[in-house]
């Protein structure tokens, strides 16, 4: 069975995504293209599922931080920038057609501050994450979570890059 990669393209909103230099210009046809070369380049190993742009959503692309996949469970997350809330639902219903999804309850996590590496998830202390987050996710998923401060990164996987399953 083949891996399977759930996408969405940038919608016309994403010039307003949250970013550390709000002030720079964003090139939305070239991110388009970007994102297009990247669904091709999935396409090659894996399944590639792409869902529909969100035109009132500006960071709904980035839908790695809507949920945790690990197996066949995905935690659907409590995303720490309120703004980026609404982008979980739609992510949920995709993955639930195949996996069981497991909505967090408390704390706050953005998945760009998990990484899921020899059986444990690293998880970054952000202004986006938070203790109650990761302790949820380690207990949702049932792995050791071993939490990392931040410091001035956005997320975790903004400094630090899996090269292999027990690597980073």
């Amino acid at each position: 069975m083949r891996p399977r990669a759930l996408l969405r393209p940038p919608s016309e909103a994403y010039a307003r995504c949250l970013r550390p230099d709000p002030g720079a210009p964003i090139d939305l046809a070239r991110a388009r293209a970007q994102h297009a070369a990247y669904a091709a380049a999935l396409g090659e190993f894996a399944d590639v599922e792409l869902l529909s742009p969100e035109p009132d959503m500006p960071d709904a692309c980035f839908v790695e931080d809507a949920a945790i996949v690990n197996g066949r469970v995905a935690v659907i997350t409590r995303p720490g920038a309120e703004a980026r809330r609404a982008e979980t639902p739609g992510v949920a219903r995709a993955l639930a057609r195949t996996h069981d999804c497991r909505p967090m309850r408390i704390g706050r996590l953005d998945g760009g501050d998990v990484m899921l590496a020899g059986g444990r998830a690293f998880v970054g202390l952000s202004a986006r994450t938070d203790r109650e987050g990761a302790s949820e996710l380690g207990r949702l998923l049932g792995l050791v979570t071993v939490l990392v401060p931040l410091g001035p990164w956005l997320h975790l996987k903004t400094a630090v890059t899996p090269i292999g399953p027990d690597a980073l």
